[in-house]
This record gives structure tokens, sequence and C-alpha cells, in this order.
């Protein structure tokens, strides 16, 4: 079991790496966000993720105890961890330069709606959900499971928060919403 809890938490460290260039992406973005309440959800992500990464790190050296030990579980945690990952990519390549963790605008910004964004609004957060709910049920703890909720209403909020901004500010976003009725979960929000 142990192997897993290594592997999902070598999978996230590698993806943090590549994808927040090891935190420095995320620490300029906090410093650049648009409003106070968008670098609030971001730090609360962030601090969300670091519980759950020691937390993952303690279990996989053995030094603190996991809730639950499931083989079937700690398969699915890494498989949504795996999926979370991709995803991410996936979804930030269809972005292309336009990608930022902060709510803003760049240089002749217009609407992506193909790929991923066809389907929901913002995938990225979903399959960043997916991630930490892999990373939550990999390593399986009550403080765990807050930080991830923590995570997860982030997101949510985040959401919220970039549906308004990009309303009110982005040509073209008002059609998109209307055409792209979900934020999050396709069929439900």
């Amino acid at each position: 079991m142990a192997y897993l809890r290594w592997l999902t938490l070598a999978s996230f460290l590698l993806w943090f790496t590549l994808y927040w260039e090891g935190g420095r992406r995320a620490l300029s973005d906090i410093r650049h966000a648009t409003s106070p309440l968008d670098g609030a959800l971001m730090i609360a992500t962030a601090d969300g993720a670091l519980i759950v990464v020691v937390g993952g790190l303690g279990m996989a050296a053995g030094v603190l105890s996991p809730a639950w030990e499931s083989y079937p579980v700690s398969i699915i945690g890494l498989l949504l961890t795996w999926a979370g990952i991709g995803g991410t990519f996936y979804s930030r390549h269809y972005l292309g330069r336009f990608w930022t963790a902060e709510a803003a605008l760049q240089e002749e910004h217009r609407v992506v709606d193909s790929g991923p964004y066809a389907i929901v609004r913002h995938p990225i957060y979903t399959a960043a959900i997916a991630l930490y709910i892999g990373l939550g049920l990999s390593f399986p703890a009550w403080w765990t499971g807050a930080a991830v909720a923590l995570i997860v209403i982030s997101y949510a909020w985040k959401a919220r928060l970039e549906d308004d901004f990009l309303d009110a500010e982005l040509p073209g976003y008002r059609e998109y919403r209307r055409r792209t009725r979900y934020r999050l979960v396709p069929g439900v929000w």
C-alpha cells in the first residue's frame, strides 16, 4: 500500500513542478490577483494542497497513520489523481497563452469554447478538483478530508468569481455562458 501512496505523491509533485513551476508561478499569480478575494481563494487552495501533501508524505513514510487501509480506494485515488493531472494539462493547452491562475485578461483575449471548454466553463478547476479528491482518497484522514473540502469550495467560489469577472470584462463571454451552461460538472453545476 505504501508504494501506491509514494506513486500518488510523486505524481502530484511532478505535476506541481511542471504545471506550477515548483510554486513560482502560483506565487506570482497570487501577487497579481485582480481582487483580494481572488488572491485569498488561491491562498486557500495552496494551503489545502500543502496540508494534503504533508499528510501524504507522512503517511507514505509511515509516520502518520491513515484513517483506513483500502487497496481499491487507493487505486481509485491514484487514477483520479492521474485523471486530474491529465485534465489540467489538456484544458490548459486549449487556453494557450490566455491561461493564468488569477482572474485576468490577456492582450487580444477571446472566449475559448472548444475542447473541454465546450463542456464546462472551468475544466481546469474540474480536473484539479478530481486530482485533489484523488489525493484525499489516497491519504485518508479527517484533516486531509477537511483540506480537500476547502480546496473544492475554493475552486467552486473561484469559478463563480471568474464567471462574474469575465461576464463584465470579456466580449462574448455572456453568450458563451448561455451556450455552456455548467461551470464545473456537466449536467449538475
